[in-house]
This record gives structure tokens, C-alpha cells and sequence, in this order.
């Protein structure tokens, strides 16, 4: 076997090639995050099947992208790892504080060689995108939170006891009545074909005496009616209702990518689609873990008890 550490940065990325008995095969060369720098890697790489090598490098934010891809459409299997791991592994062979980009190179493949069986799982570069889906996901969760949030603050003072109609802070009812009839003023003149339109959008669960209480405390507020609160919260339902389009939009690219994954997380009673994608996104491998235990290690979910003397 032949070993391949790449040692990732924003324009340049440097490779070494190690065979099992830690002699260098390949020296150390630089090749920039370009086409033709990666016609160098390949030109290097031609020499050995494509079964003999690992390769490997530090999953550092998204430089390693445009790598990752190229390896992926060439046909080879790589290995992203985590930098605290290289991190502790020099730290144990070395008490030198040795740092360059061909050194660091040269622990990579190094790692691979003698920790192979740690690493020996690569996720396929279709799972990586899969990851790189619900991770952009978490993110536009992350968003509407802060719209929601900033839409609460708002309604907080312009009615602040509108929430109190509805057992959650946000029903598709709620939003329907705030997005649809806006201002406080609006709310309080509703009348009974209002309701009617109320009780559909509801499928019911809108009762005739919760829209009675409504327009009361609509017309007995003592929020602030300001045009720039009633301006800012329509910007703000805008922006929730774009985000929540994205989002359900991102959740079916995850279904429909899953699906075709099939793997086994999928069939857990319980288990959602977006569930089985992220946890085979974060998790890769489960039998790189040893113990259940580990896995929540791994997860930050170990349980920590503290012992308290009295």
C-alpha cells in the first residue's frame, strides 16, 4: 500500500507519498487549487493503482471542496480526518513544535499508515455533498429561528397578547392572521366571514370564542401602532416565509438523496429521513465506533456525573 497525505490550504495544497514502511516514494510538492495543479497531483498518482493507494487529508472548512470533487470524479477514495486526531498523533511521536506544510503533510500519510483502522471507512463523495446538504439545512433552521424570534419581539409590542390565543407561538393559523390582516387596527374589525376563512385555514381548531377574544384584545391593546413596527414585521414574514420555502425545499433533496442511499438508519421505527441523513452524515461508519457508548462520546452526548461532598 501506498499512502498519500495532503496537507490542504486556501490557494495551495502540498502532497507526499509514503510506502508502508514510511519511505518516501513521492517527495514533497506543492501543486496550486487549480486544474493544472491537479493534473500535477494525478500526473503523481498515475504511477500507483488506484486500489494500492490511501489518501488523506485534514477536513479544514471547505478548501478541501474542489479537491474532494476532483478525486471523487477520477475515480479515488479518500479519507477527510479530523485535525484534532493528526493534532494528538504528532503531539505523541514528537515532543517538536515543528510547523510546515511539508511536515504536515508528511504526519498526515503517516497517521493513515499507522492508524489505518481509524480511518479506514471513507464516505463516498455522494455522502459528503448529502452532509454538506443538511449541515446547509441546520443553517437555514438557524435562520428562521431568528426570524421567528425577531417576528416575537415585534408582536410583543404592538399585541402583546396575541400569542396567548394559540397553545404554540406559532400556528399556521397565527401566521395566517398576522401575515394576511397585518396591523392590530385590521385584527379588531374582522368580521364573520373573517371567521369562516379563520375556521378553514385552522380545519377547525380555530373556535368561534378564541376569534371573539381576539378581536377584544385587539381592540383593548395598549401596544405601540407605529408604521415602521407594522413594516418591519411584514419584512420579517417575508424573509420566514422565504427561509421555510428553502427549507422544505432542502428537506427533499435530503429525502430523495437518502432514499437512494437506502442505508439501514432509514428503517429504524421512528427514525425520519432527515434523522437517517444526518446521522449517516455525521456518524459515517457506525463500526468505526467500539461501543454504543462511543457513539455518544462522538456526539457530545456522554453522560457526566459530578460527585458533590457535603
Amino acid at each position: 500500500m501506498f499512502y498519500v497525505g495532503i496537507d490542504i490550504s486556501k490557494l495551495k495544497h502540498d502532497c507526499i507519498i509514503l510506502d508502508d514502511s514510511t519511505k518516501v516514494v513521492v517527495p514533497t510538492f506543492s501543486f496550486p487549487n487549480n486544474a493544472s495543479g491537479f493534473d500535477l497531483l494525478l500526473n503523481a498518482m498515475s504511477q500507483f493503482d488506484k486500489e494500492s493507494l490511501k489518501i488523506g487529508f485534514e477536513a479544514i472548512r471547505h478548501y478541501g471542496a474542489n479537491l474532494k470533487n476532483f478525486l471523487y470524479k477520477n475515480g479515488y477514495s479518500f479519507a477527510e480526518i479530523n485535525p484534532m486526531l493528526i493534532h494528538n498523533f504528532s503531539k505523541q511521536k514528537s515532543l517538536r513544535r515543528t510547523k510546515t506544510d511539508s511536515v504536515d503533510a508528511k504526519k498526515i500519510a503517516t497517521f493513515i499508515l499507522q492508524e489505518g483502522s481509524s480511518i479506514s471507512s471513507i464516505l463516498p463523495y455522494s455522502i459528503s455533498e448529502l452532509k454538506a446538504l443538511c449541515r446547509f439545512r441546520f443553517c437555514l433552521m438557524n435562520q428562521r429561528k431568528l426570524y421567528l424570534l425577531r417576528l416575537n419581539n415585534i408582536l410583543d409590542q404592538i399585541f402583546s397578547k396575541f400569542y396567548s390565543l394559540f397553545e404554540t407561538k406559532l400556528t399556521v393559523t397565527a401566521f395566517y392572521i398576522i401575515s394576511h390582516y397585518g396591523s392590530v387596527q385590521s385584527i379588531a374589525t374582522l368580521n364573520s366571514r373573517s371567521y369562516e376563512v379563520l375556521r378553514r385555514v385552522s380545519r377547525n381548531n380555530f373556535s368561534l370564542s378564541q376569534f371573539v377574544r381576539m378581536r377584544h384584545l385587539a381592540k383593548n391593546t395598549v401596544g405601540i401602532q407605529s408604521e415602521i413596527l407594522n413594516y418591519e414585521m411584514k419584512t420579517v414574514l417575508s424573509l420566514l416565509t422565504d427561509v421555510t420555502e428553502k427549507i422544505e425545499y432542502t428537506e427533499k433533496m435530503i429525502t430523495k438523496a437518502i432514499s437512494k442511499l437506502n442505508p439501514p438508519t432509514l428503517s429504524i421505527k421512528g427514525v425520519s429521513a432527515i434523522s437517517a441523513a444526518i446521522i449517516l452524515t455525521e456518524y459515517g461508519d457506525v463500526n468505526r465506533f467500539s461501543s454504543p457508548n462511543a457513539m455518544l462520546s462522538f456526539a457530545g452526548l456522554e453522560a457526566i456525573f459530578y460527585m458533590h461532598k457535603p
